[in-house]
């Protein structure tokens, strides 16, 4: 992963549930310490406790917390299998990933009254996740990049037989990373196609309380105006919305600190020179009609 993407999710997940003057986040629930601010912000609560925040509805291999007693970190084989029979064992790319991505989505919408799709765990991070499987997981050899069976299988933990084997993922044998970092403007680019080819997954928003509810958020309200589906993907818009996305994460008690200086040395460059709109408004209480989004703030 290039420096400059991994900054980026990395200081996010930072902001909205781990500890920002250490600069740790738990992979897991919250970290034994409670973190430095625990009783100033809230305790962090690390990745398995960032529904709807970080980790997001209609994830790959993951079932919906709603649909699964809360629990959305426990490998789902119905949707491992369900990837693994769309092309058995010969090379899960990019384009079938993109086909998966759909088919989760919809199931989301179709079975989970309390789905939502939140601006950043939903538009930008859970995209950002199928892109992974193939960009990370892919065995790169003389031939090229190619991601079989039992390459996904060894990353997941699943057994020849098709058997979870919760905690015993792992890199397999012989197996070679990729020779180019993943950048942020490679995901940028990636997110742009999917955006463009369909524009579903604009739309930020949620079921409503029943299934096949879906309603969007107008992100002309949600933004003050300063952004809509039309304009979200036109020059440099999606990554200036990005950006400010994580700058609206970082409580105004640690601007000017630790955190800032990461964002100057690792994020301003990216940006620097881009004509970014001015985003003076947020409006959570758009969504307020979505009892998914209880969890995110």
């Amino acid at each position: 992963m290039g420096v400059d993407l991994g900054a980026f999710l990395s200081l996010y997940a930072v902001a909205i549930d781990g500890d920002p003057l250490s600069l740790k986040w738990s992979i897991g629930g919250p970290p034994s310490s409670g973190g430095i601010l625990s009783g100033i912000l809230g305790s962090s609560k690390g990745l398995s406790g960032s529904h709807n925040k970080y980790e997001s509805d209609a994830s790959a291999t993951r079932a919906d917390a709603y649909l699964n007693n809360g629990d959305a970190s426990t490998l789902d084989m119905a949707h491992f299998q369900q990837l693994y029979d769309l092309d058995p064992g010969t090379n899960y790319d990019l384009e079938l990933i993109k086909t998966f991505r759909s088919l989760r989505f919809d199931h989301s919408v179709q079975n989970n009254p309390y789905f939502f799709y939140a601006p950043f765990a939903g538009l930008v991070a859970s995209h950002a996740a199928f892109f992974f499987v193939p960009e990370f997981m892919s065995n790169h050899t003389e031939d090229g990049a190619v991601l079989n069976g039992d390459v996904l299988k060894s990353f997941c933990g699943v057994s020849n037989d098709s058997r979870p084997l919760r905690g015993q993922e792992r890199i397999p044998d012989n197996w070679y990373r990729r020779r180019t970092p993943y950048t942020l403007p490679g995901f940028l680019i990636s997110l742009t196609e999917l955006l463009l080819e369909n524009p579903k997954y604009i739309a930020v928003g949620g079921n409503t309380g029943t299934v096949n509810s879906f309603t969007s958020v107008n992100l002309g309200d949600l933004t003050g105006g300063v952004y809509n589906a039309k304009n979200l993907l036109k020059g440099d818009n999606l990554l200036c919305f990005m950006h400010q996305l994580l700058m609206a994460a970082i409580p105004d008690i640690l601007q000017g600190g630790l955190l800032d200086s990461v964002i100057l040395q690792y994020i301003a460059p990216l940006i620097a020179g881009l004509a970014c709109p001015e985003l003076t408004k947020w409006d959570n209480s758009v969504f307020g009609i979505y009892p998914g989004a209880q969890d995110h703030s």
